[in-house]
Formats: C-alpha cells, sequence, structure tokens
C-alpha cells in the first residue's frame, strides 16, 4: 500500500510513462503463441479461425466399409493439432451416419474414451452437426480430442482440435471448433 502511494506522488507524465510501461512488459511477458486468424479451408468448402498458417492436403478413408477422398486443412502449434476438412458422400449413405463413423474414427485412432455422448451443436450452414469430446493418448502423452461433424446434403466438414494436455488447452480447442463455419 506504500508503493501505490509513493506512485501517485510522481508527476502525472511520470506516473503514465510507468504505467505505460508495466503494461508494454506485461504483454511482452504473456505473448501469446496462437496467431489466430479466419481461413478458408479444405478446398475452401469452410471457414476457420486457425492458430498458425495451414497448410492443405487430401487422402482417401475408408469410414463404414466406404473410401471417401478427404481433404484437410491443418495448423499445428507445438503438440496441438488443429484441422477442418471435408469429404463428399457419393454412395447414397447418409451425410450424417458417416459424420457419426467420422467422429468415431477419430475417437479411435486417439485409443480415446468419450468423455460424454456426441451432442447436438449448431455450426453456421449446416444442416446438422455433432461434436464430440474424448480423452486419450496423443504423441505419447495424456490428451484430449474436441471435434464437431457437421453435413449439408452429400457432404460432411470437420473441425478437429487434437494434442497432449500440456500443448492444447480447453479454451483454444473450443475457440476453433466453434469458428467452423460451412461455405
Amino acid at each position: 500500500m506504500h508503493s501505490a502511494h509513493n506512485l501517485c506522488r510522481l508527476p502525472d507524465r511520470a506516473r503514465r510513462g510507468l504505467i505505460g510501461l508495466v503494461c508494454a512488459l506485461s504483454l511482452g511477458a504473456c505473448s501469446p503463441k496462437f496467431d489466430w486468424r479466419e481461413m478458408p479451408a479444405a478446398n475452401e468448402r469452410v471457414t476457420a479461425l486457425f492458430p498458425a498458417k495451414p497448410e492443405s492436403a487430401t487422402r482417401q478413408v475408408t469410414l463404414g466399409g466406404a473410401s471417401y477422398a478427404m481433404t484437410l486443412t491443418g495448423a499445428r502449434v507445438d503438440q496441438a493439432q488443429f484441422a477442418a476438412g471435408h469429404l463428399v458422400v457419393l454412395d447414397g449413405r447418409s451425410a450424417q451416419a458417416v459424420a457419426a463413423e467420422w467422429a468415431a474414427a477419430m475417437q479411435a485412432n486417439l485409443r480415446g474414451t468419450a468423455t460424454a455422448a456426441p451432442k447436438t451443436v449448431q455450426v453456421a450452414g449446416a444442416e446438422g452437426a455433432i461434436e464430440v469430446t474424448a480423452r486419450g493418448t496423443v504423441e505419447g502423452s495424456s490428451g484430449q480430442l474436441l471435434a464437431r461433424f457437421a453435413w449439408r446434403g452429400g457432404d460432411v466438414f470437420c473441425a478437429i482440435a487434437l494434442g497432449p494436455d500440456r500443448s492444447l488447452s480447453a479454451e483454444a480447442a473450443e475457440q476453433f471448433v466453434t469458428s467452423l463455419k460451412l461455405r
């Protein structure tokens, strides 16, 4: 309390300068490791708020015995991974069923267990969407998965945040998956 009283005795100009310096040093000490930016993803079928510059790739995946070309756009910060994806359901199957299979496959890859039943959520531009959460092993450490799978017509979309607990906070995962918007 005594030092705060002495701060008040400083001339206004010196006090403002000292307060400005403290604020600048505080901000510098807490520089974010995430550089959030909204970007188009998955062949520009969606937008999402990525924490770093993303890269895209397309590969074949098997879901429910059928093969699909899946395009993922992803970014990595430390060991945390953030990806937005898209695939087209061409075999007459329900896009909702394929979304559920994709969610189950992500949980299986994590060798994890769901922390809650899939819940219905809203995703801008989607006919329907679910959110899944799981805990398991990521890069040899205890980690988490938070993902949203959405569908519209014969298209399935996703936003996935995955990483070890030390690299992926619940807040960063939530910020990413809730930013998914269909175009």
